[in-house]
């Protein structure tokens, strides 16, 4: 089972494409849960109109799946148009 410690150091391989910083230190990563199947990452972008969300979103959960082969990745995405409505 990867710690949360663990993804978070995979995540910080994931760069913002505009700033070229990392996902962690920019503190874009709200939450990290993880257990023997699954991990699921909340990502909030710097504001709600970001045009990268999107690709960032692809990027954490095929940096994840890459780094725990077998592990089911969910990555939500909040606080941009674009995210789910939550409710």
């Amino acid at each position: 089972m990867p710690s949360e410690e663990e993804v978070l150091k995979e995540l910080e391989k994931v760069k913002d494409p505009h700033t070229g910083l990392d996902i962690v230190s920019m503190r874009l990563v709200e939450e990290v849960n993880a257990d023997e199947e699954n991990i699921e990452v909340v990502v909030r972008p710097t504001n709600p109109f970001c045009p990268s969300a999107l690709m960032i979103v692809e990027q954490v959960k095929a940096t994840l799946e890459s780094a725990f082969e077998g592990v089911n990745v969910d990555v939500k995405l909040v606080g941009h148009v674009l995210a789910e409505e939550e409710g």
